[in-house]
């Protein structure tokens, strides 16, 4: 599944309120009463025109029923996946954050689903495989035909077929709207820019009550790359873009969110007394051999 060519104007927040909305009602809802509920969509609050928002809602449909989180049924009625609905309703105010890692998660099971079939891999994806690579200390412009699209175009599968995953300004803004809203960029204002930086700091927070409390690093990375195969799975990198000279086991915008999160006093980052799984993070010049990740507090 696609979800930059042809599905563009589908968004994270988008299939957020239509699950919301299904996990609230409690059962099967008619086409019409759903378009009618969730009107107007997020992000487009405030914006008069309707055919966008009606676009917004049949695409984000679409990506969510690719993904396992909706269905409809054969009176063209809909309902939320059962452990959809239960998530958000056990995660309570925290429901946003929930579904955010809920949704990350999902996106990268239908993707290693395609690669087991043989199948093309969404290009979200592959954006995302792409950009989790490039170096936080050197951020991409936010607006098309600053260089990322250029790097984009060549990524390719295996064999050598070419997979554009980004080719056209609204790509490259949706692209930038998935990243940011599931917790894997910073959009940053700069000096006369804006750009957008590899930051997967929110995404491995949401991850965590999902990963060993304490482990040996390699370890604790391999739970956080079973669960998330972007942030640096083997089988997905080999897979997936080429050229990858200068990429690494554990992608820079990683390397970053577990130094944030260190900081944060979220995880605690710790030598080893024997080399047993011992990692290397850091950034620029800067890196620390690891031999255990505990997870210390709780993300703010």
């Amino acid at each position: 599944m696609d979800y930059l060519k042809g599905n563009a104007t589908a968004s994270a927040g988008a299939i957020y309120v239509i699950c919301r909305h299904l996990a609230r009602a409690g059962g099967p809802i008619t086409g019409v009463e759903l378009r009618r509920a969730v009107r107007p969509l997020p992000e487009h609050q405030g914006d008069d025109d309707q055919g966008k928002a009606s676009d917004s809602l049949a695409t984000s449909l679409k990506v969510a029923v690719g993904i396992g989180a909706i269905v409809e049924d054969s009176n063209s009625a809909w309902s939320v996946e059962p452990a959809i609905a239960e998530g958000i309703a056990a995660a309570g105010s925290d429901a946003a954050a929930w579904f955010r890692a809920e949704l990350l998660r999902r996106i990268n099971a239908e993707a290693m689903a395609s690669l087991a079939a043989k199948e093309k891999p969404a290009d979200l994806v592959l954006g995302m495989a792409w950009f989790l690579q490039q170096d936080p200390l050197k951020p991409l412009g936010a607006v098309f035909g600053n260089g990322a699209e250029a790097t984009l175009g060549q990524l390719a599968m295996a064999d050598g077929t070419a997979v554009k995953a980004v080719e056209n300004a609204e790509q490259w803004r949706s692209f930038q709207r998935w990243i940011l809203a599931l917790g894997l960029a910073r959009s940053v204002d700069v000096p006369g820019a804006k750009v957008v930086v590899a930051d997967a700091s929110t995404a491995i927070a949401d991850s965590l009550a999902y990963l060993p409390t304490s482990e040996r690093a390699g370890e604790w990375l391999a739970a956080l790359r079973k669960r998330l195969p972007i942030f640096g799975a083997s089988t997905l990198l080999a897979a997936l873009p080429a050229p990858r000279t200068g990429w690494h086991d554990i992608p820079p915008a990683v390397s970053l969110g577990l130094l944030k999160l260190e900081k944060r006093d979220v995880l605690a980052l710790e030598s080893a007394d024997d080399g047993r799984g011992v990692v290397t993070v850091g950034l620029g010049g800067g890196s620390r051999q690891v031999g255990i990740i505990k997870v210390t507090g709780v993300a703010a």
